[in-house]
């Protein structure tokens, strides 16, 4: 297999944080997360949507554009998305969903599309990610350095890896660095060179596309 990572300079220390799933934990993960669809289509924001924990739990149903598959502007940590494509997989979902009370919150508590008092969006964040390791983490002994996050490291290679070969069968002799770029919204990253540092910490050699295991 190629190297999709090859154009990215080596470092001496690896960190340990921000561990992907390997393709056997991600298969094992989805299968779980059949018996807990509110769970599974949280997880699916994380993964075809590529978003921030906490920016799926600050969405309401105003924040969506079904109609133009687009979120609608979105706080985010380094400040705000506009028009953010809506994956299929998430607006066939969608589609099914009430969305007409617009500050009813995407993802109540253990359920869907419903007013939520917490005390902040950080508490909702922490429920959703406690969920998570009671149902699929302890179940798949995953270790400290794994999580509901690792689900969007996997995305952001797969997406990278993904890119770079297409542009490269295009002919593309920059194809790492446009790659890079077009990564940068998901990954919330304002740089090809912060691309390449987080690149650097998520990658194990993943060489499959993880959408298969979603069907």
């Amino acid at each position: 297999d190629s190297n999709y990572v090859s154009g990215i300079k080596n470092r001496k220390v690896v960190p340990k944080k921000n561990r992907p799933f390997t393709p056997e934990q991600f298969k094992q993960v989805w299968i779980i997360l059949k018996d807990y669809p509110v769970l599974e289509f949280y997880c699916m924001h994380v993964y075809y949507g590529m978003l921030r924990l906490i920016t799926i739990n600050r969405l309401t149903c105003k924040d969506i554009n079904v109609n133009e598959r687009k979120f609608n502007e979105t706080i985010t940590k380094t400040g705000v998305f506009n028009n953010k494509v809506v994956t299929k997989k998430l607006l066939d979902r969608y589609k099914e969903l009430d969305l007409s009370e617009d500050n009813f919150y995407i993802f109540g508590k253990k359920e869907l599309v419903s007013h939520w008092e917490a005390s902040n969006d950080e508490s909702r964040r922490r429920y959703y990610s406690n969920w998570f390791r009671k149902v699929v983490k302890k179940k798949l002994n995953l270790d400290s350095n794994q999580g509901i996050n690792s689900l969007r490291h996997n995305s952001h290679y797969s997406f990278y890896k993904n890119k770079k070969k297409e542009l490269e069968e295009q002919g593309q002799t920059n194809a790492h660095v446009l790659a890079c770029e077009s990564i940068m919204v998901y990954a919330n990253k304002k740089t090809v060179s912060e691309v390449e540092a987080y690149l650097r910490e998520v990658d194990f050699g993943l060489s499959i596309d993880y959408g298969q295991y979603i069907d």
